[in-house]
């Protein structure tokens, strides 16, 4: 009976000896200085220590597993462009039809669409007939006078161009033109020689062009 009772203190002192030496010799750095504090308040000082920092431990790897387990895709995606400057390109503009009406005074092609003492209109042939052979007789005397009488026949700028105005200045009137066979006087603009050096504030970015002359079919 005796030795049975001095048998467990024994192993209680063994139990509490291991302990001491496991808190002293712990890899942890927290739990070793809990076991070797020499004054209450550095037990206690190092005791929540412990635990505050164990807990945030704790918390770090809950939120890792279940973001892992959510698995969230999060993609940066860096989108550089390099462009290099263009300038604005020239635009050249012309009228549907190559010569203004009250040009056709030859046998009053602009207003005669009957022949002489008939009741009849022309056709679309005979009428498209007569304004060959009035091209032809314009052709001829561009050759005989040797001057373009083409170009006067056309539409003028001022015709067509009601205002032009690019980034807030105002474009030149003397705009670059040539004559087309099937679209008439044709106009082109290049900001680089028909725009005014000073902007304005009065101006209104749109360009219009008049379309009024256009024949009706």
């Amino acid at each position: 009976m005796s030795s049975a009772v001095e048998m467990k203190p024994e192993k209680e002192k063994t139990s509490l000896n291991i302990i001491k030496k496991w808190f002293l010799n712990s890899p942890t750095h927290g739990i070793r200085r809990i076991s070797i504090a020499t004054s209450i308040f550095e037990r206690v000082f190092w005791s929540l220590t412990f635990v505050v920092f164990t807990t945030l431990m704790c918390i770090f790897i809950y939120t890792v597993i279940v973001k892992y387990i959510a698995q969230p895709t999060k993609i940066n995606l860096s989108v550089r462009q390099h462009r290099d400057t263009k300038n604005f390109p020239a635009i050249t503009f012309c009228n549907l039809n190559p010569l203004r009406s009250e040009k056709f005074i030859d046998d009053d092609l602009h207003e005669q669409r009957t022949p002489p003492n008939s009741n009849q209109f022309y056709t679309d042939d005979d009428y498209k007939n007569r304004f060959i052979q009035y091209m032809g007789r314009l052709v001829a005397k561009n050759l005989e006078n040797k001057q373009s009488t083409t170009i006067p026949s056309g539409y003028k700028l001022d015709d067509l161009l009601v205002q032009c105005t690019f980034n807030g200045r105002t474009c030149h009137r003397n705009l670059t033109s040539f004559f087309h066979p099937n679209y008439g006087n044709c106009y082109t603009f290049n900001n680089d020689y028909h725009v005014e050096a000073i902007q304005r504030n009065d101006t209104y970015d749109f360009w219009s062009i008049d379309d009024e002359n256009t024949v009706e079919s």
